[in-house]
């Protein structure tokens, strides 16, 4: 075999280990980033109590799914759906949020370069308040607010979807 045909053949052989690295890379990186949309089972989420920084959209859904699930929200037409999940500073957050005049929940003690990540999720729910009896069923968008470092605040709150981003 001429040796240029060799060079030939070990060149598309290097060329098509490339390309099917960078296929497969792309495609796991694409699952990676769409598996914080898959509702997460409570075995998964009961398992995870401690205190961590949030460092990704998994990280970020789990806490947000733990506070939901403890607040006195009941989910009886199955899990709520992720809509939105993003890092940003607690300015930015504040400005995508519609305003609440009931709003017990307060930031202003906290800088507005706090960062924060902003969790929405879709879906209907019950409140079970402390009397026992659950509440008619509503449906809408719920909105958490989680200090990144989780070691500050949380907060979670229903919202009319169109006014969410």
């Amino acid at each position: 075999m001429r040796t240029q045909t060799k060079i030939f053949l070990l060149l598309a052989l290097v060329i098509f280990v490339i390309a099917i690295f960078a296929v497969s890379s792309s495609l796991i990186s694409g699952i990676e980033d769409d598996t914080y949309l898959t509702p997460i089972p409570e075995s998964t989420w009961t398992g995870y109590r401690e205190k961590r920084s949030i460092s990704n959209k998994f990280d970020a859904v789990l806490e947000a799914t733990q506070y939901i699930y403890y607040s006195r929200m009941t989910f009886t037409q199955g899990p709520p759906r992720v809509v939105f999940t993003e890092e940003m500073t607690l300015a930015e957050a504040k400005k995508l949020m519609p305003k609440d005049s009931s709003e017990v929940y307060s930031y202003e003690d906290r800088p507005d370069d706090t960062k924060v990540w902003l969790i929405i999720f879709e879906g209907s729910w019950q409140i079970h308040p402390p009397d026992g009896d659950l509440s008619p069923l509503e449906s809408g968008c719920i909105y958490t607010i989680i200090d990144a470092n989780q070691m500050g605040r949380k907060q979670a709150r229903t919202a009319n979807c169109q006014a969410m981003p």
